[in-house]
């Protein structure tokens, strides 16, 4: 089960009150998926994002030549939203120890036929 975040936080210069349920679990979201970015997709996010990094983060193409909100297919604008800035706040807000674990709780190693592993979550 994911950890919830419930507010207020710092979140770089303004107080964000996560008063919204689904905003908190979106929030919660969208960092762990920054943290899993950085530390097995795309390690390069932790030094440089650039604008599709950001983007890609709730965007996805749609096939059609346009996109659509992510594909996760988020239901509302308060998970678009805190999904969004709960990936963003990766870069200026340390992942705690109870995030991590949380996190990490969720990834099954997954041997490999040549004998490495890969992770899944």
């Amino acid at each position: 089960m994911m950890q919830t975040m419930t507010g207020p936080i710092q979140w770089g210069n303004v107080t964000l009150d996560l008063d919204n349920e689904a905003f908190g679990k979106a929030f919660s979201s969208g960092r762990s998926m920054y943290f899993d970015d950085r530390e097995y997709e795309a390690p390069h996010v932790a030094s440089s994002m650039n604008t599709l990094d950001a983007a890609g983060s709730v965007l996805a193409e749609d096939g059609k030549g346009g996109y659509r909100f992510d594909r996760m297919a988020l239901p509302g604008p308060f998970d678009i939203l805190g999904f969004f800035l709960g990936y963003m706040s990766g870069p200026i807000m340390a992942e705690s120890v109870e995030e991590r674990k949380a996190r990490h709780s969720h990834i099954v190693e997954l041997p490999e036929e040549d004998g490495t592993e890969r992770r899944a979550s």
